[in-house]
C-alpha cells in the first residue's frame, strides 16, 4: 500500500503482513537559516541514502574520512553507523532520500545492487533528476512489492553507472553494462564466466577484477544473486509453486534451491512467500 505527501514530495510503500515494513523516498528541502538544525551526527536504525540536489557542506564517515558535499554527492548510510553530515551555513539545501528496511538492504547488497562504498560524487543533471522523480512516482503508485523492488534495484544500478562514467572510465562502464546484460539473461541456464569475458573482448582475470572493483562482487556471484532476486519476484506470485520456481531457475531439485535461497536470504522460499507473497 502506497501513501504520499505531495507538498513535501514524499512517498511511502508499505508491505509484508500487516504492512509492517516500508520503503520511503522523496525530496527534502531546508532553508538557509536551518542549516545547523538539520545537520546530523549519528547513525539511523534503517538503511538510507542521501543524494544532494542543491546545497553544500561536509560528510565525515565513521572512520573520520572527510568529503565536501556538493550537488551530485551520494551518501550510502548503513544502519547504526555513526557519521556526520553538516549543512553549509547560509545556503539552501535540497536532497533526495530513500529509506529501506535493514533486512531488505542486506538482500540488495548480497545481490550486488547497492554500491560498496559510503560516498560517491556522481554529478547531477536532468537525467538524474528524471530518475529520482521516476522512483518517487513508482513508490507513490505501486501496487506490488516486485514493482518497487525492481525500481529500487534499477536506481542503484543507475547510480553505479554514473559513478563509473564520471570517474573517466566510460569504456569500462560500457563493458560492465554488456557483462551485466549477459549475466542476467536466461537465468535458468548454465553460463561460463570465461565465455562472458570473451564476448566483451577481455581476458577472464582482467574482466573478473574490473567487474568486482566496479560492482562489488565477482561476475559469478552477481549472476547467482540476480537469480535469487528473480526467485524472490517469482515467489511473490502465487501462481507459481516453489517447485515450479526452482525448475524455472534451473535448479536440479527444490532442495538445492531451498538450501541456496536460505544461505543467502536467511529464510526458506516458503517462509519468504508467507512473509511477502
Amino acid at each position: 500500500m502506497a501513501t504520499s505527501t505531495p507538498e513535501t514530495s514524499r512517498a511511502r510503500f508499505t508491505f509484508g503482513r500487516g504492512d509492517r515494513y516500508w520503503i520511503g523516498c522523496g525530496i527534502l528541502t531546508h532553508r538557509p537559516a536551518d542549516a545547523v538544525r538539520y545537520s546530523t551526527t549519528r547513525g539511523f536504525p534503517d538503511f538510507r541514502i542521501l543524494y544532494l540536489i542543491e546545497g553544500g557542506g561536509e560528510y565525515v564517515s565513521t572512520a573520520g574520512e572527510r568529503h565536501p558535499l556538493k550537488p551530485g554527492s551520494l551518501i550510502i548510510r548503513q544502519p547504526d553507523i555513526d557519521h556526520t553530515v553538516t549543512h553549509e551555513r547560509g545556503r539552501a539545501w535540497s536532497e533526495f532520500y530513500m529509506v529501506i528496511p535493514p533486512f531488505l538492504a542486506t538482500s540488495f547488497q548480497e545481490s550486488g545492487v547497492i554500491p560498496s562504498r559510503d560516498f560517491y560524487d556522481i554529478g547531477i543533471d536532468d537525467d538524474s533528476r528524471a530518475a529520482i522523480a521516476g522512483i518517487i512516482r513508482v513508490v507513490q503508485e505501486a501496487r506490488s512489492c516486485s514493482a518497487v523492488f525492481a525500481e529500487v534495484c534499477g536506481l542503484f544500478e543507475y547510480f553505479t553507472r554514473r559513478e563509473i562514467i564520471n570517474s573517466g572510465r566510460a569504456d569500462d562502464a560500457r563493458r560492465i553494462e554488456q557483462a551485466k546484460n549477459l549475466l542476467t539473461r536466461d537465468l535458468g541456464r548454465s553460463l561460463s564466466m570465461e565465455d562472458v569475458a570473451r564476448r566483451i573482448g577481455m581476458g577472464y582475470e582482467t574482466f573478473r577484477r574490473m567487474f568486482k572493483d566496479a560492482v562489488g562482487v565477482a561476475p559469478k556471484e552477481y549472476r547467482l544473486r540476480k537469480k535469487l532476486a528473480r526467485a524472490e519476484t517469482l515467489l511473490m506470485d502465487r501462481r507459481y509453486s516453489v517447485s515450479a520456481v526452482s525448475e524455472m531457475l534451473g535448479y536440479p531439485d527444490v532442495f538445492c534451491f531451498s538450501r541456496q535461497f536460505r544461505a543467502h536470504l536467511h529464510m526458506t522460499p516458503r517462509e519468504y512467500r508467507r512473509m511477502f507473497g
